[in-house]
């Protein structure tokens, strides 16, 4: 048995007596002690020869407890209630065999999952530009209906990539005093108002601060009054003077 040195009688001993214990044997007052002996023998004679390591012995008990263990003519096994070196091997045959049924089964599946859910392809640079000005052509419409842009963390990405860090104390002061950590949905209006629940939004400080930056960065340099093309040229140009190793 793998894991059980042949030499170190006590650790076998310590297996065999594990064995009796879980398989909860019942020995005969008279003979006893002679049962016993004759247990733990049955119980060298197997491990000596078995493939399996104490943890996969009482593994593939638990299994035949459960009635997933089946013997050549596809009979489910019945657990053992005693010590017998045939019934061990045969156990262990047809937890061997499960398993490698198992591990099939586990391979097919993840083939099948493969072909239904093939890998994407990584994108191409000729892909992934596209995906930018579809992005930078989105957030313009947005721009123009709403007055403000939605994926700021990209375009703060990119000002950042232009070496805008460094921004005034006292504009950092003003976004701080404007975050309010939790914002209602009550309205202000003196008009009778149908009773609504308090709907609570928690907002980010490191959130709020990029929006107001991006925000900020697109009014001061009057990016809204850019065409469509020009804004995309815009941020466009930023991304491709950046370093390769710095791009996303």
């Amino acid at each position: 048995m793998k894991q059980l040195s042949k030499d170190n009688l006590s650790e076998v001993e310590k297996f065999a007596f594990e064995v009796i214990s879980k398989v909860n044997v019942n020995f005969s007052k008279e003979h006893e002690n002679y049962e016993i002996d004759l247990a733990i023998s049955e119980i060298r004679r197997y491990a000596a020869q078995s493939k399996l390591t104490p943890q996969e012995f009482f593994q593939a008990r638990a299994y035949l407890s459960k009635g997933m263990l089946t013997d050549f003519d596809g009979e489910i096994l019945k657990p053992y209630k005693k010590i017998d070196f045939e019934m061990f091997n045969q156990v262990e045959i047809a937890y061997i065999e499960y398993k490698k049924i198992d591990k099939q089964r586990e391979l097919g599946i993840e083939k099948i999952k493969i072909f239904l859910e093939p890998p994407k392809p990584e994108l191409t640079p000729e892909d992934k530009k596209r995906e930018r000005i579809k992005f930078y052509r989105s957030d313009y419409e947005r721009l123009q209906k709403e007055g403000k842009v939605l994926g700021t963390l990209i375009f703060y990405d990119l000002i950042k990539k232009k070496r805008l860090e460094k921004v005034s104390l006292k504009f950092v002061e003003n976004i701080l005093d404007n975050f309010v950590p939790e914002t209602t949905g009550i309205s202000r209006s003196k008009e009778p108002q149908p009773i609504k629940l308090t709907r609570i939004k928690k907002q980010d400080i490191k959130v709020f601060f990029i929006d107001v930056v991006v925000n900020t960065y697109i009014e001061k340099n009057k990016l809204k009054e850019l065409s469509e093309s020009e804004w995309i040229d815009y941020w466009e140009s930023i991304f491709e003077s950046t370093p390769r190793s710095d791009r996303n």
